[in-house]
């Protein structure tokens, strides 16, 4: 039964050093949503990441730079989704 409570904390140790993939997860999710940009409006807001308040395991990530963040939200554009706000 021990195990089991400590599964998820070696799961944890062992995701944090993978790749995380953006453009992958924005992709993903506007291939999610689109569908549903039939029935209603969808607004979106691509929020940038910063380093104060997180984890020290996550402080190493750096903050992305503004053409970045255009770029993803020019994919969910192409997807069909014509609100997307930049944070």
């Amino acid at each position: 039964m021990r195990w089991y409570f400590r599964m998820p904390f070696i799961l944890q140790r062992h995701l944090s050093f993978m790749r995380y993939d953006t453009e992958k997860s924005v992709r993903e999710i506007g291939d999610f949503l689109a569908p549903y940009l039939k029935i209603n409006d969808i607004r979106v807001k691509i929020i940038a990441y910063r380093p104060m308040g997180v984890r020290e395991e996550y402080s190493h990530f750096q903050v992305p730079g503004q053409d970045y963040l255009a770029h993803l939200a020019d994919i969910m554009r192409k997807k069909g989704f014509e609100h997307v706000t930049v944070i």
